[in-house]
C-alpha cells in the first residue's frame, strides 16, 4: 500500500519520461488519502505516447518508464510488458506527485513567428530553460503565415512534449495557437503584480533586461535577499524586422517595458533563449536573485 500523495522514489538507474493523458480521475484520486495495491496492470492507448515510445525511443519489454500526465502533477513508475496493435501493457509499480512543478516566475514567452526549423529549435530549447508557455505571434513584420493553425498547434505541443520527457522536466509547456499581438493582449490573464517586457534592440535609452530584473517593480531598487519573486513574468520577442512602432505603443499601453540585450543585433530565437536564460540565472530555484 502506498499513500496517494507520496513522491516516487528517485531510481538508482535512469528512467525514460513520457507525457499522455492519464484519467481524470486517476488525477482526482490524488487528492485524497487513498492508498492503491501496486504492482497492477495498465492498457497505454495514447496514440502519441504509443508512437515515442515505440519510434523514438524504441523501448523493448522489460524497459522502466515514468508515466507522466499532460495537465496535473501525476506521475506513474511503470514496466513495459508488451506491445499489441494501438495499444501496450504496462506494469504500474508505484505512483505519486512530481516536485518542483515550477520553479520560479512563471515566464508566459509572447514569440513572434520564424522559420519553422527554427522555431522546433526555439521550442526544445525553451522547454529546457523552463517556459511556462509560449504564445506564437503574427506581427507586423512576420515573414512566416500560418495556414493550418489547428494542425500547427498540435506538432509543436508535441514538439515541447518529446523535450520535456527529454530533459526530465517536472512540467511541460503549452503552446498556444498563433494570434496576432493585439489580440493577445486582449486576452491574456495577466495581473498587477506580474513583470511586463518587451525586447528591444539598441534601446539604449532603456533598461537593460538584468537591471529590469532586478528591480523593485517600476521602482529601480534591487530585490533584497529572501524578497518574494514576481508570480509571473511575461516577455514579448519579436521578429527579424523587429516591431512595428504601433505595436510597441501598444505593449507599452498594456503595462509592458521596454527593455534590451545590449548594442549587439541578436536573432529572434537567440535574442528569446538569452532572455530566458537571464530569468533562470536570478531565480533558479523560486528564491531571491543571487548576491
Amino acid at each position: 500500500m502506498q499513500p496517494a500523495d507520496r513522491p516516487l522514489i528517485t531510481p538508482e538507474k535512469p528512467r525514460k519520461h513520457v507525457f499522455v493523458s492519464l484519467p481524470t480521475e486517476s488525477a482526482m484520486q490524488l487528492e485524497g488519502s487513498e492508498t492503491e495495491d501496486y504492482p497492477q496492470p495498465y492498457t497505454l492507448k495514447d496514440a502519441d505516447a504509443l508512437h515515442y515510445l515505440r519510434q523514438v525511443l524504441r523501448l523493448k519489454p522489460g524497459s522502466k518508464l515514468l508515466l507522466r500526465d499532460r495537465t496535473t502533477p501525476l506521475q506513474l513508475l511503470a514496466t513495459l510488458v508488451e506491445y499489441q496493435p494501438r495499444q501496450a501493457t504496462l506494469l504500474l509499480e508505484a505512483r505519486g506527485l512530481a516536485r518542483g512543478m515550477q520553479q520560479g516566475p512563471k515566464v508566459l514567452l509572447g514569440m513572434a513567428l520564424i522559420k519553422e526549423q527554427r522555431w522546433d529549435w526555439l521550442l526544445q530549447k525553451a522547454t529546457e530553460l523552463g517556459v511556462f508557455a509560449v504564445v506564437p505571434l503574427q506581427t507586423e513584420h512576420s515573414v512566416v503565415a500560418v495556414h493550418d493553425p489547428q494542425r500547427k498547434q498540435q506538432r509543436w505541443q508535441a514538439v515541447v512534449e518529446a523535450a520535456a520527457a527529454q530533459s526530465e522536466n517536472s512540467f511541460c509547456p503549452r503552446v498556444d495557437w498563433p494570434q496576432t499581438l493585439s489580440h493577445w493582449l486582449k486576452v491574456a490573464s495577466v495581473s498587477a503584480g506580474d513583470r511586463r517586457f518587451i525586447l528591444q534592440e539598441r534601446a539604449s535609452s532603456h533598461l537593460s533586461l538584468r537591471q529590469a530584473l532586478r528591480a523593485n517593480d517600476a521602482v529601480e531598487t534591487p530585490l533584497s535577499p529572501g524578497q518574494t519573486p514576481p508570480e509571473t513574468i511575461c516577455l514579448l520577442v519579436g521578429p527579424e524586422g523587429g516591431w512595428h512602432r504601433d505595436e510597441l505603443a501598444l505593449a507599452q499601453a498594456h503595462g509592458f517595458e521596454s527593455v534590451s540585450l545590449g548594442e549587439s543585433i541578436l536573432r529572434s530565437e537567440t535574442a528569446a533563449l538569452a532572455a530566458l536564460a537571464a530569468i533562470r540565472y536570478e531565480w533558479p530555484s523560486g528564491g531571491s536573485p543571487p548576491l
